[in-house]
C-alpha cells in the first residue's frame, strides 16, 4: 500500500499531471479574462504544457508567468489585432445570418471558412511566439506559412479548440480541466510541426537534450 502511494507510482504522477492540468486551466481562464491577453496567456499555457506537463521541466506557475511576461510585449499587439479581425468577422457574419437567399448561405460558408483559417493562424502564431524570438511581421509571416503548409494539423488544432469551447459552454465546470488538457494535448501534433523549423542538435550535446528537442 505504502508504494501505491509513493512519489514514484503511476497514481502519485496521475495525480501530480491532474494538478498540473487543473492549475494550468485556471491560470489560462483568469490571464485571458482581459480579453486583450488571452493570446499571451494562450502562448504562456502552451510553452508550460510542453516544458512542464509533457516534458517534466519545472513548474507550472513558474513557467507560466515567465512565458506570459516575456512574451507580453511582441504578443500585445497581435492580440488587439486577431481581436479585431474576429470582431469583425462575427459582425459580418451575424448581417448574413438575417435572410435565408441562396446569397447569404454562400456568404455565412466563406465567413465560416474565413474564421477557422483565422484561428489556425492565431494559434499557429502564439505556438511560434512560445518558441522563437522573432519580429511581429516575420512571426504573423511564418504562422501563415505553416497554417497552409500544415493544413491537417491546424485543422485538427482548430478542432479540438472549438470543441473544448462547446463543451465549456455546455458544461462550465469543464474549464477547470479542458483548457490544461487541450494545451498538453496540442503538444503532440504542434512539436512534430515546430521540430522542422529548429535546427538539429548534434547528439551528445548540451542542446540535444533541451526540452523542446525531446
Amino acid at each position: 500500500m505504502a508504494s501505491f502511494f509513493s512519489t514514484d507510482s503511476a497514481y502519485s504522477r496521475f495525480m501530480n499531471k491532474l494538478g498540473d492540468l487543473i492549475l494550468l486551466s485556471l491560470l489560462w481562464v483568469v490571464c485571458s479574462l482581459p480579453l486583450v491577453t488571452m493570446g499571451t496567456a494562450t502562448c504562456a499555457a502552451y510553452y508550460t504544457a510542453a516544458k512542464v506537463i509533457r516534458h517534466r521541466n519545472g513548474y507550472v506557475s513558474q513557467e507560466f508567468f515567465r512565458s506570459f511576461k516575456q512574451n507580453f510585449r511582441t504578443s500585445i499587439g497581435l492580440n488587439i489585432m486577431y481581436l479585431v479581425l474576429a470582431v469583425m468577422l462575427v459582425f459580418n457574419l451575424m448581417y448574413f445570418k438575417e435572410g435565408e437567399t441562396e446569397l447569404n448561405f454562400y456568404m455565412r460558408c466563406v465567413y465560416i471558412a474565413i474564421g477557422v483559417m483565422l484561428l489556425g493562424v492565431m494559434l499557429n502564431t502564439y505556438i511560434l511566439l512560445s518558441r522563437f524570438k522573432l519580429g511581429t511581421g516575420k512571426l504573423f509571416i511564418m504562422a501563415f506559412v505553416i497554417t497552409f503548409g500544415h493544413l491537417p494539423t491546424t485543422l485538427l488544432l482548430v478542432a479540438a479548440c472549438v470543441a473544448v469551447a462547446v463543451l465549456v459552454y455546455l458544461v462550465p465546470w469543464a474549464a477547470f480541466i479542458l483548457p490544461g488538457l487541450t494545451f498538453w494535448g496540442a503538444t503532440f501534433p504542434a512539436e512534430r510541426v515546430m521540430k522542422k523549423y529548429m535546427p538539429k542538435a548534434e547528439e551528445g550535446t548540451k542542446e540535444a537534450d533541451i526540452w523542446y528537442n525531446n
